[in-house]
């Protein structure tokens, strides 16, 4: 729990107020259910990777209409990516999206997120871990630490939390910019708030 004090008053204020889980819509009239064809050195994979070259996914699930705006992978439109620009550990490489025509869609960019932060409260959270992957499978409930508002604020806009790989989280900051585009099939829960009928 963080102090804040403003005109003299003081204000309890909960790390878990300011952050969201970014995702994409697993259903809707636009959304693109991608499958990866070439990777920018997959074995980089949790790192910054060196001179990647054009990822390509390919729709295996696609209704007619402009195709969403984010996608599992994670990946997002030129216009989400350019709000995500420049944020520290975060990389965007462009990607393309072929859907069932062979028709090749263009202004997309696969976000390489390799701030990974151990800032997850494990025993406040309900998780299940997967000894096989060695990494949590699905969160009921997460709670983040105070100690994450330690951490200077550029360097901790966008992360994912040890352990689960897939999971992203932005600063509120970062999702009212995104919201600024009207995406598309983007989704955001409040952390303080996730659990009620929501898994990741």
């Amino acid at each position: 729990m963080e102090i804040k004090f403003i005109k003299n008053i003081k204000i309890m204020t909960n790390i878990n107020d300011e952050y969201y889980y970014f995702g994409a819509l697993t259903a809707g009239g636009t959304y693109a259910d991608t499958t990866i064809i070439k990777g920018a050195a997959q074995e980089d994979e949790g790192d910054y990777i060196e001179n990647p070259y054009t990822m390509e996914y390919k729709i295996s699930n696609y209704s007619k209409g402009k195709l969403a705006d984010t996608h599992p992978g994670i990946l997002v439109s030129d216009a989400i990516a350019e709000k995500l620009q420049g944020l520290k550990n975060v990389q965007l490489i462009p990607a393309t999206i072929k859907d069932k025509k062979e028709v090749v869609h263009e202004g997309y960019n696969f976000v390489n997120n390799y701030n990974t932060l151990d800032v997850c409260d494990m025993d406040a959270s309900k998780h299940n871990y997967d000894d096989f992957i060695e990494a949590i499978s699905m969160f009921e409930k997460i709670v983040l630490k105070d100690d994450l508002s330690k951490i200077p604020l550029e360097e901790r806009l966008m992360f994912k939390v040890k352990y689960a790989d897939g999971v992203h989280f932005i600063h509120q900051s970062i999702m009212e910019k995104i919201q600024e585009t009207n995406p598309q099939s983007a989704f955001f829960i409040k952390v303080s708030e996730y659990g009620k009928g929501q898994y990741w």
